[in-house]
């Protein structure tokens, strides 16, 4: 199917859900969000990511709580 990539020739299957919770996701948006949307081309030009970014995944304390 396309969503494991079986549609596209020569492409692994792979199985690519976010399994860390909705609290650690969101904690992550949020974060991406107040630092301008690092990462992200939105007017086309390509931005890099926050150096902190791999903190960014780390859940928080509030995340691991909910």
């Amino acid at each position: 199917s396309w969503y494991t990539g079986a549609n596209i020739p020569g492409k692994p299957r792979t199985f690519m859900a976010y399994i860390g919770g909705v609290p650690g996701y969101r904690h992550i948006c949020e974060a991406i969000v107040e630092q301008g949307y690092a990462g992200f081309a939105i007017d086309g030009r390509a931005s890099q990511p926050p150096a902190d970014f791999a903190a960014l995944m780390a859940p928080t304390q509030e995340a691991a709580a909910a």
